[in-house]
């Protein structure tokens, strides 16, 4: 009975010392994240990160901003691609009355406040979504590494308790 006590002791020991990883932080290289020197796609970061205690709160900063950040751009690009549109329809109506023979000079066209409108809200858009990855993703990551190696550096105490009439082991990690 001893022996069977001694061996389930000994081997929690060493599936909890070999179950726990040495190097399992996030790295950010050549545009891509790696982690045990795997690359690992967005959705696994995302998860990673989201799951995290001390990295989902600037996690979700930064989805916040990323997603405020879209919006400009997309709204940019819907501005940009209805001043196209209104340029386009303006010279194809000139082009059909110039085929007509009727030339005048009333055609709407998208004046350049709009593309310069569209511009500049992509421009903040992009900005805001860069700055975000800059600040608030890389802050996230380092708060998960750096709450992963303090959980690691947790030392396992293995204690051998000796009774007159039994003999105990207590792991505490």
């Amino acid at each position: 009975m001893k022996y069977l006590i001694l061996t389930i002791g000994m081997s929690l020991l060493l599936i909890s010392v070999y179950s726990q990883k040495a190097d399992s932080t996030i790295v950010f290289r050549k545009r891509h994240f790696y982690q045990n020197e795997q690359q690992i796609t967005k959705a696994e970061l995302s998860k990673l990160l989201a799951n995290n205690p001390a990295s989902s709160t600037e996690y979700k900063k930064w989805t916040k901003n990323v997603l405020i950040g879209s919006g400009f751009v997309l709204g940019g690009s819907i501005m940009i691609a209805t001043a196209a549109i209104i340029d386009l329809s303006s010279t194809m109506q000139q082009t059909k009355d110039l085929d007509n023979g009727i030339y005048t000079n009333d055609y709407p066209s998208a004046s350049v406040g709009l593309y310069a409108g569209a511009v500049v809200c992509s421009l903040v858009g992009l900005s805001i979504v860069l700055r975000s990855n800059k600040k608030h993703l890389h802050k996230s990551i380092e708060l998960y590494n750096s709450s992963f190696s303090e959980a690691v550096k947790r030392p396992i105490k293995f204690e051998l308790m000796v009774n007159s009439n039994e003999l105990g082991v207590r792991m505490s990690f």
